[in-house]
């Protein structure tokens, strides 16, 4: 994960920049640039005699290719290393600074060179010094001021305008939280479900919000760090980028460090945390307050290690009357209004529900709504949910769920409606778009204007709230409609359509892929326990595509985590297999290939192996694939004797079959041979195997060929005329392997930088500087 910084344009002011960086990464003022150009400077731009660091300033151009910069940097940290001996100055700790990427063969060799010498010389690549730029206010304003007003929008994250009519009471607490938080900086709001904590928090955000420069809502917070190295909008909102492979403690580690570099007063409000004990979480958020001009709001109903809290008690009479009133226009007297929010203990949020049900249903009053919840249907054992509530030393079990679900039940709802809370019982609780869950769960087009409907009737009932496109449901009808949903198969409908645009963003790395994750991990993390084994078949099926999708999103620690979730269950699908013979050597493979991009090969070979023994007969397609990830791990370790086996193997397979339908596969494994050619120094052979696969492509008439690999197959026959020294045919054959890639038209497409990096280096074997150029700017572009 690193910010996004430009490099500096000239090589003195590149020293200078270091020089400030280093007094300020050790809090000193002794770092000077040492001796000028012309001067003997023995490898040394920057010195400090007082901390005996040495360092060294390498600025390149970095449009060059990987090869050229390693090789150069190499070469420069050796002489480097090999003039300090002759520097008349004793020198504990050598940085070799540059404005390049972190190549693992420069610091393995700093590494090595610390050892032989006896002192630390380390790689400090421009990943490393856009920390220091972005933890260092004033090396930003000198280098960047063109970043200071634009980096950070006001609303790092935002929530929707929050309408501050028909609101009843709260507004002497608006102040009590203001006084302690301008004391404490940190403050919970604690109170059980339904007494407006989040309509408190909104209300201090929206009024008093307007004196602060900066501020971050976060919602529904279960999981503290994984939660927050995990939302999309704050990497977004704190212009943030993560790389694959980064775990999520990193990238929340980075998280905290961006937030320290936002300017001016911030307010940040936490809405309905849940603590956990092993996330030593009061302790965490202590860590965000300790930055300055910081004011952190939390609510929950959970009592945290937090010493300041507010608790949050039910409104007055009055209040409730009027809160009532605004949402049922029939007649009810005073005394019926006494009893019924002596009934409901004057909680709001069930005041307000009950309102409006009433308001919308005909055949209701506040009379027959009574009779009704003094009726035996109050106390459903599956409803006797505990919610902790400590501010009597007692906890306070499932009233008001039993107060929602009798809400329910004396309320007719129709088909619609219940499918649409059926969905929204396994999403998350806060804000969520509606034209998005129409998109994404409801495909057939003719339901939609039905579920709109649905929203709007709802919205009336009072158990959801429709705000223009958005709608969002309270957490405790939620987790009422989960329980009264007592079996898991009411929900498999939700499974199909996600599942399918996951396969497509899969195919396509979309960044649709974040949102599709977002909502999938919602939905497997509520159906669990006994009650999920009547849709385990969905929810594996749903698991193995969202592995994919965290994959190649680069959300290395959640595949990993996925991952290990279905090594636990593999047992389970191949006892069932659920009439797919192919799924469960599939879902070998794709765990495979999670431990292969986790660099665990011989885990990955293990499960691929498997996969292979475990085929149907009749899975050519599968098989052929294995076999390709086997070669693939075999050149990774350099066995290329096992690599040519592997692909030896899948094209026995292939022999027998019509090239019109598996063309595009044999020259998938004439491009494996290739690629080993290229590595046995056997260009003529490469290009011939590389001709012999491209003709063989042309020729399959499959729908699953893909113009991706035609790409990778062109590239490899570029490097294989540039090992010819036939150079203009090899530039002219990586642009057609550019433009094949480009016109998928994919986004976020790792496979489309793969060949613009390998047409760059081809163009610099080439000496072809103008075309090189063409290369770069597109790969820059997408970077």
């Amino acid at each position: 994960m690193y910010y996004q910084y430009e490099t500096l344009a000239d090589e003195y002011h590149f020293q200078e920049f270091l020089k400030d960086v280093f007094n300020k990464k050790f809090s000193v003022g002794s770092f000077e640039e040492y001796r000028t150009r012309g001067q003997a400077q023995y490898g040394v731009d920057v010195y400090s005699a007082r901390q005996q660091v040495a360092v060294q300033a390498k600025k390149k151009d970095i449009g060059r290719t990987k090869n050229a910069l390693v090789r150069e940097l190499l070469r420069e940290l050796q002489e480097t290393v090999a003039m300090l001996k002759d520097f008349p100055h004793p020198v504990e700790q050598v940085y070799f600074a540059t404005n390049t990427k972190k190549y693992a063969e420069i610091q393995d060799e700093a590494i090595k060179l610390s050892r032989f010498h006896g002192k630390d010389i380390i790689f400090y690549s421009w990943e490393d010094l856009q920390k220091d730029i972005s933890l260092n206010p004033d090396i930003r304003i000198k280098y960047y001021p063109h970043y200071n007003h634009q980096l950070f929008s006001r609303n790092i994250v935002a929530i929707g305008r929050f309408s501050l009519a028909n609101l009843f009471g709260r507004e002497k607490e608006l102040d009590v939280i203001n006084g302690l938080l301008n004391q404490h900086k940190l403050l919970l709001l604690q109170a059980v479900g339904g007494c407006g904590k989040s309509t408190l928090a909104k209300m201090y955000y929206e009024i008093k919000g307007r004196d602060y420069h900066h501020l971050l809502w976060l919602n529904g917070v279960r999981n503290f760090k994984k939660d927050i190295a995990s939302n999309q909008a704050l990497l977004t909102g704190l212009r943030c980028e993560f790389e694959a492979n980064d775990s999520l403690d990193k990238i929340y580690e980075l998280i905290l460090s961006a937030l320290f570099t936002v300017p001016g007063k911030l307010l940040i409000v936490i809405d309905d945390i849940i603590g956990d004990d092993e996330q030593n979480l009061g302790a965490e958020l202590y860590r965000w307050a300790s930055r300055e001009n910081t004011h952190i709001l939390i609510t929950s109903r959970e009592s945290l290690e937090i010493d300041a809290q507010l608790q949050l008690t039910n409104l007055s009479y009055e209040d409730c009357k009027s809160l009532f009133t605004a949402n049922c226009k029939k007649d009810v007297s005073e005394a019926a209004l006494k009893e019924l929010f002596d009934l409901l203990s004057y909680n709001p949020m069930i005041i307000e529900l009950v309102a409006k049900t009433i308001n919308a249903t005909d055949h209701l009053d506040v009379p027959t709504v009574i009779d009704n919840f003094k009726k035996d249907q109050l106390g459903a054992p599956q409803l006797q949910t505990a919610i902790q509530h400590n501010s009597n030393g007692r906890p306070v079990y499932g009233k008001l769920y039993d107060f929602i679900n009798a809400a329910f039940d004396f309320t007719d709802h129709t088909e619609q409606e219940w499918y649409l809370l059926t969905l929204l019982s396994v999403l998350p609780a806060g804000r969520l778009p509606l034209p998005e869950l129409l998109d994404i769960f409801f495909v057939v087009p003719e339901e939609r204007p039905k579920i709109v409907e649905a929203v709007s009737s709802l919205a009336k009932k009072g158990f959801l709230v429709r705000e223009t496109d958005d709608i969002r449901t309270h957490q405790l009808v939620l987790d009422v409609v989960r329980m009264k949903n007592t079996h898991y198969f009411l929900y498999s409908w939700i499974f199909t359509p996600l599942i399918n645009r996951l396969n497509k963003a899969n195919a396509t790395f979309s960044n649709e892929g974040h949102r599709l994750s977002f909502y999938a991990g919602h939905i497997l993390s509520r159906l669990k326990g006994e009650k999920s084994e009547s849709i385990l078949q969905p929810l594996f099926l749903l698991k193995n595509n969202l592995l994919l999708t965290y994959r190649y999103l680069g959300l290395t620690d959640m595949a990993t985590g996925l991952a290990l979730e279905l090594e636990d269950e593999l047992d389970a699908v191949k006892a069932f297999n659920f009439g797919d013979s192919n799924l469960y050597p599939k879902v070998l493979h794709n765990i495979g290939m999670h431990y292969v991009h986790q660099g665990d090969l011989d885990k990955g070979e293990n499960y691929v192996s498997k996969a292979i023994a475990e085929s149907a007969e009749g899975d050519l397609v599968g098989k052929v694939n294995f076999y390709n990830v086997l070669f693939m791990i075999n050149v990774r370790r350099g066995t290329l004797e096992k690599a040519f086996e592997s692909s030896h193997n899948a094209l026995e397979l292939l022999r027998p079959t019509p090239i019109e339908e598996t063309g595009h596969l044999m020259a998938m494994i004439f491009n494996n041979y290739a690629v080993l050619s290229l590595k046995y120094n056997q260009p003529r052979k490469a290009w011939e195997e590389i001709f012999m696969g491209l003709d063989l492509y042309s020729q399959s008439k499959s729908p699953d060929r893909n113009e991706g690999f035609k790409a990778t197959y062109l590239m490899n026959g570029a490097y294989a005329l540039s090992g010819l020294g036939e150079h203009g045919e090899a530039v002219k054959l990586a642009e057609a392997g550019v433009e094949v890639r480009e016109k998928l038209g994919l986004s976020n497409d790792p496979g489309l930088l793969d060949c613009l990096e390998m047409a760059i280096e081809i163009c610099e074997i080439a000496g072809d500087p103008e075309k090189q150029k063409v290369f770069i700017a597109k790969r820059d572009a997408i970077k």
